[in-house]
């Protein structure tokens, strides 16, 4: 069970962080204020899902 959750955190961390990669090569110079509060929004998520992937992996390699 631990796996899946970690799979699925790091999932959607991977897709947040292609969407960040995504506005900053090729929309950054267009970036209005609430680009600017979308692109910070998605680096939060981003962030949260990645330590949560990180802590359930850390939870999963110490069960074994």
């Amino acid at each position: 069970m631990k796996k899946i959750v970690f799979v699925v955190f790091l999932g959607i961390a991977i897709v947040y962080l292609f969407k960040i990669i995504k506005i900053v090569w090729s929309d950054y110079s267009r970036l209005t204020e609430y680009g600017i509060g979308y692109l910070s929004g998605s680096i939060v998520i981003f962030l949260l899902f990645s330590v949560l992937a990180l802590l359930m992996f850390n939870k999963y390699l110490k069960k074994e």
